[in-house]
């Protein structure tokens, strides 16, 4: 900074270099408190974010854990599901596989009855509950379609309570159709495992149910489960519609206004449908199961008033919700039949039973 004079070899500090000089000593405080508080804004920063990382790090397990728990749960749901698919399209008040219980195992049964009668003999015990099941479901399914069709020509614009009042019809057929197939099934669980005998058939089994307990004992419990059939058929077809018509708006307003593309909504309300049925019937089914395990044929009882009465407080949560893990996730699978009927009907091969958006 300082000039030096040519010649006389002394350095001579001229006013100029002396000022400048100055200048850069008073820059350099300047600078260093700069630097300084930049530093320890940085340092702070990074002081308030080292907790967050231990957070994040000692979050990474539990994440981890309920993600392979999930993952678990799935699995297993998939896995018990795919071993009776034909239980995601309905609920069965008799399974087709109880007619060869009664044995050490399910495949002891089959043996013994291959033995006897061979793969006929296997097939005809089976042709019964199959056939029963199938006449149970189309009977509900075609008394909600003609019900729905005489309300909309009846004027009863409002899809859900159409619904509603449709569903509560299909779910007292299939009540009464139902009832001596329950009654016969859960009969059947009231003997010990060790005593049960191998199974006469379904319609020996109705026809012996008769002869010892006439209509009471086919038709028992039947308010019970005509509140049952008409609350989970309700959920399903009303939450269909209700779903159906948020869906298809929401679809025609932010993915194709020409409804080229309804088909997303209906699928979604399709899956919303099966949802709600298995939600709303498997407590039912399950109180249902409970009380006929635990009560006799000479004195059946209120099945609410049983549970009401002798469930203990602490179980009824568990009683309700048994079963709701495995089935929930699949459940979706069960709103198919809706959203087949939902294609055959806007292609014109099934009557429209309400009127377009």
């Amino acid at each position: 900074m300082a000039a030096c004079v040519v010649g006389v070899g002394v350095p001579v500090a001229t006013p100029e270099a002396l000022a400048q000089d100055a200048a850069v000593a008073n820059l350099l405080p300047t600078k260093e408190e700069d630097a300084s508080f930049s530093g320890g804004l940085v340092r702070m920063f990074t002081s308030m974010t080292r907790p967050l990382s231990y957070l994040v790090a000692k979050a990474v397990f539990p994440i981890k854990h309920v993600l392979a728990v999930a993952s678990h749960k799935l699995a297993f749901a998939l896995k018990k599901t795919m071993a009776n698919p034909t239980k995601l399209f309905k609920r069965q008040a008799f399974n087709p596989l109880d007619e060869f219980r009664g044995h050490e195992s399910l495949l002891a049964g089959l043996r013994h009855v291959f033995a006897k009668g061979g793969m006929r003999g296997i097939a005809r015990k089976a042709f019964a509950p199959y056939m029963a099941n199938a006449v149970v479901a189309m009977s509900m399914f075609h008394t909600y379609t003609v019900t729905r069709h005489a309300l909309s020509e009846g004027y009863v614009t409002d899809e859900p309570t159409a619904a509603g009042i449709a569903s509560a019809a299909a779910g007292f057929v299939q009540a009464t159709l139902n009832a001596p197939l329950y009654n016969l099934r859960l009969g059947r669980l009231r003997a010990p495992k060790a005593t049960r005998l191998p199974s006469s058939g379904l319609v020996a089994g109705i026809r012996e149910l008769g002869q010892r307990q006439g209509i009471a004992g086919l038709f028992r419990n039947y308010p019970y489960i005509l509140a049952q059939e008409c609350c989970a058929l309700g959920a399903f077809f009303v939450s269909f519609e209700w779903a159906k018509a948020h869906a298809t708006y929401a679809v025609r307003r932010h993915i194709d206004p020409s409804g080229k593309k309804d088909m997303y909504a209906w699928a979604s309300a399709a899956c919303v449908a099966g949802v709600a049925l298995f939600a709303v019937g498997t407590p039912f089914e399950n109180v249902h199961e409970w009380h006929a395990t635990r009560s006799s044929e000479t004195r059946p009882g209120s099945v609410l008033l049983h549970f009401y009465r002798d469930a203990r407080p602490k179980c009824r949560k568990r009683i309700l919700l048994s079963g709701l893990k495995t089935k929930l996730p699949l459940a979706p699978v069960a709103g198919l039949p809706l959203l087949a009927y939902e294609v055959m009907m806007q292609n014109g091969l099934a009557p429209v039973l309400h009127h377009d958006l």
